[in-house]
């Protein structure tokens, strides 16, 4: 018996193109969400890292380092507070 077989190969390439010094700009702000959750949004022209990503006084766990690009902002479900550092700039988050 003759069977024939199909084997693909497949694979996704991001480019990432910055723009020249001179017009790179970092600037991000927050969203509290209206069903709970907190929305981190790059408003400049070049990604924003966060370190040190915690939710105090809980459990809860979050990814300690994110990098949020400008156009593609990530939401963390179900959280109310957060701290951490942005471009080695230290802030905390509340929303009630």
């Amino acid at each position: 018996m003759n069977v024939p077989l199909i084997f693909g190969v497949a694979y996704g390439v991001l480019l990432h193109h910055l723009p020249s010094r001179a017009q790179q700009t970092q600037h991000w702000q927050y969203k509290c969400l209206d069903l709970g959750g907190i929305q981190l949004i790059a408003k400049g022209t070049i990604h924003n890292r966060f370190d040190n990503l915690q939710v105090p006084n809980s459990k809860q766990k979050v990814v300690s380092v994110q990098n949020v690009y400008p156009g593609t902002p990530i939401t963390l479900p179900n959280i109310k507070r957060l701290t951490g550092q942005v471009e080695r700039e230290a802030f905390a988050i509340s929303c009630s």
